[in-house]
């Protein structure tokens, strides 16, 4: 092909190609600011930053679309004027001809490449924190609309519910960088898992206040820390507890750590973060939060081993050292029969029942002039909060019996929760690490399975995100060469026609690689199958169809 006509064809491939990927991007872009815009109150400001940040990803994602559509737009008029033809009666190949397209499609792969790999995770995240900026604002809309607000929960632990009458932002937010929101009449809500099944989570203890200060800040990575004080505030608690209940002036609350989207979404991470995950998967936040989740898990386990321990094998039994003076209630249980709770009980596995032998299981308390309570049977679970260094024992009695002067009392249920200080022992094992664990292929306890299934988890975003993003800069290049072949095979070159052509492949592609994303993800809990496989041919199978689509169509034109 001359120098002349290859000038001619690129030139017009490239000025189709960049306006249909500035039109496509900015459509897109606008429907990227939708939700936002409905759900965060974002002003106008905020919502040009917004549009400027998505820009590049919807670049990014219509650079295949555009690039199928040009060539089949430029190759389809080209075939309709007969200039094919005439391209053919001077001898220039098929091949010859289709060299600009060629030309176009590593162009645009190469870009795709280098936005996917390094610029659109910078502004996605960019992006997000506009969102998390405007935290405030966010808090103001939650309770507006549905008078709560409940933080995302990090690291298993469950962040409190804080439902108010209504959200007032002072003019003095954002100075300084914190954000503060004003709560009139507030309601914060504590959780704890339920004893009969840990996958509910029950109230546990209650502020009431007549305001609330909220003070939100955001830091360099991203993550969201909200803390605040109640005013005229009243704590009480479900059930009979050590602590103090009933008017308690002022009271803090957090500080809540919304994660940030850094260390979740792997979608923020440039291609240099994620080889750094694939070399290293422990520095995942996903598995960091799994890892959090399981050694609380095993320090609960520990600690009520070692509760049960003293309350079955020592004639006090287990003295719970709550830090309140002249309260330190003694569970008591000789001769008890210990076992796990499993699917009848709790479902996780983490906590023990105590059955009681020929003598009831006791619990002593001397606050109040002493009381005694005695049960067939006690469910025991613990809480652990290693920021503060204590756990939260709870303790269910099942089939209790109360003696009191005026006669005996008698509950089906009497639920106590103790706060006791953790061994150095216990908080030494935050720094065990995740090979301390996962020694087996396929774990059979609970927890490890768990554990591992998040470990497979993290590894499997993180590659497919790789394949996903080297797939959709191939795309590119492949998609280009069908747009060509079919809009020779069609001869139209009108809007309409080239549209339609192109956005059945690009769709197609667009759409398995999406699919081998999710699937990649997609672990059974159950027999811990890995579906990394099944996603890496989904991401990449797209690519294959088009390319044997266009080889197919281009060994049909050779022979016409």
């Amino acid at each position: 092909m001359g120098r002349t006509l290859f000038q001619y064809l690129f030139k017009d491939l490239v000025r189709i190609f960049l306006f249909s990927a500035v039109v496509l991007a900015g459509i897109m872009s606008f429907g990227g600011l939708l939700r936002p815009m409905t759900l965060y109150s974002l002003d106008a400001l905020q919502v040009g930053e917004m549009w400027l940040y998505l820009m590049p990803a919807m670049m990014s994602y219509s650079l295949p679309i555009a690039a199928v559509f040009a060539t089949s737009m430029v190759y389809g008029r080209l075939s309709a004027d007969n200039e094919l033809t005439g391209c053919r009666s001077a001898g220039i190949g098929y091949a010859s001809i289709c060299s600009p397209a060629i030309a176009l499609g590593i162009f645009s792969a190469i870009l795709s490449l280098l936005f996917l790999g390094f610029v659109v995770p910078f502004f996605s995240l960019q992006a997000q924190k506009v969102i998390f900026a405007n935290a405030a604002q966010l808090v103001a809309s939650d309770i507006e609309r549905t008078h709560s607000f409940t933080p995302p929960s990090q690291g298993g632990r469950n962040a409190p519910t804080i439902f108010a009458r209504r959200a007032v932002i002072p003019p003095t937010s954002g100075r300084g960088g914190e954000q503060v929101v004003i709560l009139e009449q507030p309601t914060v809500l504590t959780y704890a898992k339920d004893a009969q099944d840990p996958s509910l989570q029950v109230p546990r203890v209650f502020f009431l206040a007549s305001k609330a200060t909220l003070y939100i800040r955001q830091n360099d990575e991203g993550e969201v820390q909200i803390w605040g004080v109640l005013e005229d505030a009243s704590r009480f608690t479900r059930a009979l507890v050590s602590r103090s209940q009933g008017g308690i002036g002022y009271q803090a609350i957090g500080p809540i750590n919304m994660p940030s989207p850094l260390e979740q979404n792997v979608k923020f991470m440039d291609i240099r973060r994620l080889k750094e995950l694939a070399a290293d998967p422990e520095k995942s936040g996903r598995i960091r939060s799994a890892m959090r989740e399981f050694i609380e898990q095993e320090q609960g386990t520990r600690i009520l081993q070692g509760i049960v321990k003293a309350a079955t094998g020592s004639p006090e039994g287990f003295v719970f050292n709550t830090g309140e003076q002249g309260e330190n209630p003694q569970l008591i249980a000789p001769g008890a029969s210990v076992r796990k709770e499993g699917s009848g009980d709790r479902k996780d596995g983490s906590g023990l029942l105590l059955t009681a032998g020929k003598e009831p299981i006791r619990i002593l308390r001397k606050r109040g002039g002493g009381r005694t309570y005695e049960a067939k049977a006690a469910s025991l679970h613990a809480d652990i909060d290693n920021a503060a260094g204590v756990a939260d024992v709870t303790v269910e009695l099942r089939d209790v019996g109360i003696p009191d002067p005026g006669g005996r009392i008698d509950r089906k249920s009497e639920v106590q929760i103790y706060s006791i200080p953790m061994s150095d022992e216990i908080r030494v094992l935050q720094k065990r690490n995740l090979s301390d664990y996962l020694h087996e292929e396929k774990p059979s306890a609970e927890p490890e399975r768990k554990l591992m299934r998040q470990t497979i988890i993290a590894r499997n975003e993180v590659l497919a995100e790789m394949h996903a993003r080297a797939s959709f800069g191939v795309s590119c290049l492949v998609l280009v060469l069908v747009g060509a072949v079919l809009g020779m095979q069609f001869r139209s070159g009108d809007f309409l026609t080239a549209f339609s052509v192109s956005v059945i492949p690009a769709i197609i592609t667009i759409t398995l690689v999406v699919a081998g994303t999710q699937s990649a993800r997609d672990v059974s809990d159950r027999t811990l199958q890995n579906p990394i496989w099944l996603g890496l041919t989904l991401i990449w199978l797209g690519n294959a169809i088009a390319a044997v689509l266009a080889l197919e169509l281009y060994n049909r034109i050779r022979k016409t």
